[in-house]
């Protein structure tokens, strides 16, 4: 994690509540599903796998 986080532009895969408790920022997916992409989210997950 340490070196995505000190890396400008890096990207990891993380657990949503990891990246929270350590602050890394998450992203907004465009699903094509809407006009808006979708943030990253517990709801938004359940909401994706019902």
């Amino acid at each position: 994690m340490a070196h995505v986080k000190a890396t400008n532009g890096g990207i990891g895969y993380f657990e949503l509540s990891f990246a929270k408790n350590a602050k890394l920022p998450t992203v907004r997916l465009d699903t094509g599903a809407g006009r808006e992409p979708v943030t990253v989210s517990a709801v938004s997950a359940e909401s994706a796998s019902a």
